[in-house]
């Protein structure tokens, strides 16, 4: 079962992170579409707990359980 968490927002998309699928997940959902994506998180193990949106529009996601922070470049959907 998901349980999202960590929720951001840029430029009216939702981001969010999927805790309770292994490996966690990161999700995008774009209400204008009615859409969502989601992208398995490389590092694999560690609920992320908490996301920042950088000045660039990039997010950065902490997972607890491993002590990760990664940096996640968003591009422009065609």
């Amino acid at each position: 079962m998901s349980h999202p968490y960590a929720i951001a927002i840029i430029d009216d998309v939702v981001w969010y992170n999927e805790s309770g699928m292994r490996p966690d997940a990161l999700v995008r959902f774009d209400p204008s579409t009615e859409r969502f994506q989601s992208w398995a998180i490389p590092s694999g193990v560690g609920i992320v707990r908490h996301v920042w949106v950088t000045r660039e529009g990039e997010l950065l996601i902490h997972q607890s359980s491993s002590n990760r922070i990664g940096r996640v470049t968003i591009y422009p959907s065609d």
